[in-house]
């Protein structure tokens, strides 16, 4: 879940790691559906669906992942039902036949929902996501967590990529940051990372950190930024977790 007011992706990171394009890229099938008010919010919603994927994928080949999200349909995806992002809206989109009956079609491996944010008395909630939980070097089938590879993601709170990416980085078993007190689900070092007053990855909430700056990196002791390492080794490397997993998640369903 991302909870924030608002954010801003910071250009101008460097890299301490040699980063080269992917000639192996996963398929990761995405079924996106979008409703009457994210729609009513856009220019165009299919065309920023789109946009938001391609702007993912080039994110994960700058995170030197081989993830390559692609989507299950471009058609008309409206849903009959105006979702916010809350846990029980979650819930209810598992268990809404017709969706679950395409995701089936299309073989999609995660569904997402362009919504809308939900005001709360802890702040703005930008989008919600089941949490896949697996163990150290396995991540689960469908089988076992097919309810949870549901996210909703606000088009109206911040920068919709990186909370798409956010949402789908709990679906891929990433959690926040050890600040937030959490833990990966199949590693406990998959979570964001942070500088007080400087930076947060994207698993990482901006406003624990005291920033407004979202990097659109995963942790990665790899990294640095002004020659701060964006993660800590066998603490904060989200970078790795998806990449040991890449393939396992592809194969998700």
């Amino acid at each position: 879940m991302l909870k924030k007011l608002a954010s801003k992706t910071l250009i101008g990171l460097s890299v301490s790691a040699v980063l080269t394009a992917s000639a192996m890229a996963k398929d990761v099938v995405v079924d996106v559906y979008y409703t009457a008010s994210a729609a009513a919010r856009s220019f165009d919603i299919k065309t920023e669906i789109k946009n938001m994927v391609a702007a993912s994928n080039a994110n994960y080949a700058k995170n030197n992942l081989d993830i390559n999200l692609v989507l299950a349909w471009d058609g008309d995806n409206q849903t009959s039902t105006d979702y916010v992002a809350s846990w029980n809206n979650i819930q209810s989109l598992y268990k809404n036949s017709q969706i679950r009956n395409w995701r089936d079609e299309y073989k999609a491996d995660f569904v997402v929902v362009i919504g809308s944010a939900q005001s709360t008395w802890q702040g703005t909630t930008c989008g919600i996501a089941g949490s896949i939980y697996g163990m150290a070097d396995v991540f689960p089938d469908h089988n076992a967590y097919d309810s949870y590879a549901y996210n909703i993601t606000a088009n109206n709170c911040g920068d919709t990529t990186l909370t798409f990416m956010h949402e789908l980085g709990h679906n891929m078993g990433l959690g926040h940051s050890v600040r937030q007190g959490a833990e990966g689900g199949v590693y406990t070092w998959g979570v964001g990372y942070g500088v007080d007053n400087q930076f947060a990855t994207i698993m990482a909430y901006p406003q624990e950190f005291n920033t407004t700056n979202q990097l659109s990196y995963f942790s990665n002791p790899g990294f640095t930024l002004s020659g701060e390492p964006i993660g800590v080794n066998n603490v904060a490397d989200a970078q790795r977790a998806l990449e040991l997993v890449t393939d396992q998640i592809a194969a998700f369903r």
